[in-house]
C-alpha cells in the first residue's frame, strides 16, 4: 500500500480525506462506517414497482412520482376512492350552513348532476335550473332571493316553470323588479 492509497484494506483508489477515497469517506460520513473496499452496487430500478403500473422514469422507494406522492398524501401508494374524496363535508373548506346562494346551487349540482339531465316536475320539458321549493322552516335571504342549505329543498325547473313558480311565491326576478320600478326603486330583500 503507498501512503496516498485508501486505507480500506483492497482499495485502490487515492486517498482524499483522513486517509480514505472520496468513496469510502462518505460512506463513512452517511453510514459511520467506511465499509468494505469493493463499490457497493445499488439496484437501480426503473420501473414502478406497484401493481398495474408500468411508469418508466425517476423512482423513489421504488415507486414513480404518482404513486410516491400518493404514499405522502395517504399512507399508501393505491388509496381508496373515499380517502381521495376531498368533496363535501371531508373537505378542508367545508362551512356547513355558512354559505351563500351561489354555494348552495354548486353543491346541488355536485350531488345530484346539473338540472339538464332531469325532467321538469311541472311540465316534464327538460329542467334548466334547480329551484328552492319554499318549504324550509330555516331558509335564508340574499340580494338573490331566498334559498335553503339543504339540498333536499330543490327540485329541478325548466326556465318557464321557474320563473313562474318563484313568482308565485314572491320572490323571483320578475317579482322583485316590479317591486323596484313600482317602489323605491332600490331593490327590496324579499
Amino acid at each position: 500500500m503507498k501512503a496516498t492509497d485508501c486505507a480500506v484494506e483492497g482499495c485502490p483508489r487515492p486517498s482524499h480525506t483522513r486517509g480514505w477515497c472520496q468513496t469510502h469517506y462518505a460512506r463513512w460520513r452517511r453510514h459511520g462506517d467506511a465499509g468494505p473496499a469493493e463499490i457497493l452496487k445499488v439496484e437501480h430500478i426503473d420501473v414502478c414497482t406497484v401493481e398495474d403500473c408500468s411508469e418508466r422514469g425517476q423512482m423513489r422507494r421504488g415507486m414513480c412520482n404518482n404513486h410516491y406522492r400518493r404514499l405522502l398524501r395517504y399512507g399508501t401508494p393505491t388509496p381508496t376512492d373515499e380517502q381521495r374524496s376531498t368533496k363535501g363535508e371531508r373537505c378542508s373548506r367545508w362551512l356547513g350552513d355558512a354559505v351563500d346562494y351561489g354555494a348552495v346551487h354548486r353543491r346541488i349540482k355536485m350531488e345530484r348532476g346539473p338540472a339538464k339531465v332531469w325532467p321538469c316536475q311541472h311540465c316534464g320539458d327538460q329542467a334548466a335550473h334547480w329551484a328552492y321549493d319554499h318549504t324550509d322552516p330555516n331558509e335564508k335571504v340574499s340580494d338573490r332571493g331566498r334559498y335553503s342549505t339543504d339540498p333536499d329543498h330543490y327540485i329541478p325547473l325548466c326556465h318557464r316553470c321557474h320563473v313562474k313558480f318563484d313568482d308565485n311565491n314572491a320572490t323571483g326576478w320578475a317579482t322583485r323588479r316590479r317591486r323596484q320600478i313600482e317602489g323605491d326603486g332600490g331593490m327590496v330583500k324579499v
